[in-house]
């Protein structure tokens, strides 16, 4: 055929074929122009058939491409329609789609709503780690585990128990610097039997602006400007009452109570001995009643000696005077002069 005339339509050109056109072999031609407009709606329709495979050197441009498998070194999708749900968009994929490498998009949108119970479920599940440059927003986050520069829980939920709350922790809690909170509840029992057992621990010390209230204080040592007791116990030993001291108890100033209750039975043999000992003075306002008093002087209105035992010499009787030989002599010497 020498006829060189370019087809135009399917009624010009070098060749023109009225019916259809078999071919048992290749067919090698410049250009392919089907002008029928029938579209493809599955592998066996539209206006080119192709029933084995179909090899292309340079690019295919089309409306919309519809296969079963792609394999390609790359695919570029030139429609820039915006997806609004998992049916629209430049590209659909009505199965899977799975990745070997990265995916880079301005925006993923999961429209499936299964809640994540694990690791493993959930609307997106990454085997990997996430890594994300600015904030991320949600309902509640399970982690295992959070480092972090900051975390900031905007939820403002309460807390009413170890289960409730805006954040809650079902582990421990290490914190290397402060906390700072508006009420601290710890829910736990636990009682203290030493410093190192009870709800709270604290291995530093422990600074208070206002009140303490608890059931019973124990403490090594003790620095205040006052110490105000609320337990009115009254004490029937030096083991009960509303303070209890396992120690001894010095005061630099002054001490008042309704009434002392000294119970060590050492008697006394001198000034310094004894169960009671008095550096200074005693002043007593009302009656002083004991077993036997042994003074250096006694200087007073009245004494009356309620003992009625008689006397044999001068060391017997109710009252014994040692001074009473040196009194004679003086009021002798006296009356001679």
């Amino acid at each position: 055929m020498t006829d060189v005339t370019q087809a135009s339509s399917n009624t010009t050109g070098a060749v023109i074929v009225s019916g259809g056109l078999g071919v048992a072999k290749g067919i090698f031609s410049a250009t392919v122009n089907a002008t029928d407009q029938t579209d493809a709606t599955s592998k066996t329709t539209g206006a080119v058939i192709v029933s084995g495979g179909l090899g292309v050197s340079k690019n295919i441009h089309g409306k919309d491409i519809f296969v079963e498998d792609i394999v390609s070194n790359s695919v570029v999708v030139l429609d820039t329609t915006q997806a609004s749900s998992n049916t629209t968009g430049a590209v659909i994929v009505s199965g899977g789609l799975g990745v070997k490498k990265g995916i880079f998009g301005a925006t993923v949108n999961a429209t499936d709503q299964t809640d994540a119970t694990s690791k493993t479920t959930g609307t997106v599940i990454i085997s990997g780690g996430l890594g994300v440059t600015k904030n991320i927003h949600g309902k509640d986050i399970f982690v295992e585990d959070i480092v972090s520069n900051s975390v900031v829980v905007l939820d403002t939920t309460q807390a009413s128990s170890n289960a409730a709350g805006a954040v809650i922790v079902s582990g421990g809690l290490g914190v290397a610097k402060g906390i700072y909170g508006a009420t601290v509840n710890a829910t736990d029992q636990t009682d203290a039997t030493s410093k190192t057992t009870g709800t709270v621990i604290i291995s530093g010390g422990l600074g208070v602006t206002k009140n303490i209230h608890g059931k019973d204080i124990f403490v090594e040592d003790i620095v205040s400007n006052s110490v105000v007791t609320l337990d009115t116990t009254q004490s029937t030993s030096n083991i009960t009452g509303a303070t209890i001291i396992s120690g001894g108890l010095g005061v630099a100033k002054g001490i008042y109570g309704a009434t002392v209750n000294a119970t060590d039975q050492t008697d006394a043999t001198s000034k310094t001995t004894g169960t009671v000992i008095i550096s200074g003075g005693l002043g007593v306002t009302k009656n002083i009643h004991g077993k036997d008093i042994f003074v250096e002087d006694i200087v007073s209105n009245s004494v009356v000696t309620l003992d009625i035992t008689q006397s044999t010499s001068n060391i017997t009787g109710a009252t014994i005077i040692s001074v009473v030989l040196g009194l004679l002599r003086y009021f002798r010497a006296t009356v001679t002069h």
